[in-house]
C-alpha cells in the first residue's frame, strides 16, 4: 500500500510504504542519447537504389522469358517447398525467403550460387524479389500482373 505525496518543489514524490520506509522517486525519466547506442543502419541514396535495380533487371531479362515461354497457357502449379536453379555444382548459400500468393503466403528456403543469384533463382519459381541484394520477400509475377 503506497501512499503518493507530492514535494514541494513538484519533481520529486515521496512513497510512504507500509513500514513507514520513504523512497524519492524523480519524474525526470530522460535517458542520455550516449546511453542508449543505436544500430548503424546504412541507407543508400534513391540515385544509388536506382542504378542498382538498373543493374539488376537486365540479368532478370532471359530468366523472365523462359518463365514466360514455360508458363505460357498453363495453369498455376503449387510452389515447391525449397527453391534451387543451379546449373552447375556451385557450393550454395540458403536463405528463407517469405513468398506471397495469391490465396496464401509461406516461407520458403531458397538455395542461391555464383551461376544462379537470389533474384534469379526467385523469378525462375515466378516470384520477383522485394529488395536488391538480400530479398527476405518475394510476390509472386501472378499477383503483381493482377495489379
Amino acid at each position: 500500500m503506497t501512499n503518493p505525496k507530492s514535494d514541494t518543489a513538484g519533481e520529486l514524490e515521496s512513497l510512504e510504504l507500509v513500514d513507514d520506509t520513504e523512497f524519492e522517486v524523480s519524474g525526470n525519466y530522460d535517458v542520455p542519447e550516449s546511453s542508449t547506442p543505436r544500430p548503424a543502419v546504412k541507407k543508400s541514396s534513391p540515385s544509388a537504389v536506382f542504378h542498382n535495380w538498373q543493374a539488376l533487371i537486365p540479368t532478370l531479362v532471359d530468366v523472365f522469358l523462359s518463365y514466360l515461354t514455360w508458363t505460357m497457357g498453363k495453369p498455376i502449379s503449387t510452389p515447391p517447398s525449397t527453391m534451387c536453379h543451379c546449373v552447375q555444382a556451385c557450393e550454395t548459400k540458403t536463405s528463407v525467403v517469405v513468398c506471397l500468393y495469391f490465396d496464401h503466403f509461406s516461407s520458403i528456403p531458397v538455395y542461391s550460387c555464383k551461376c544462379a543469384s537470389l533474384p534469379q533463382v526467385l523469378l525462375h519459381h515466378r516470384l520477383f524479389p522485394a529488395s536488391l541484394s538480400q530479398p527476405h520477400m518475394a510476390v509472386s509475377v501472378e499477383l503483381l500482373a493482377f495489379y
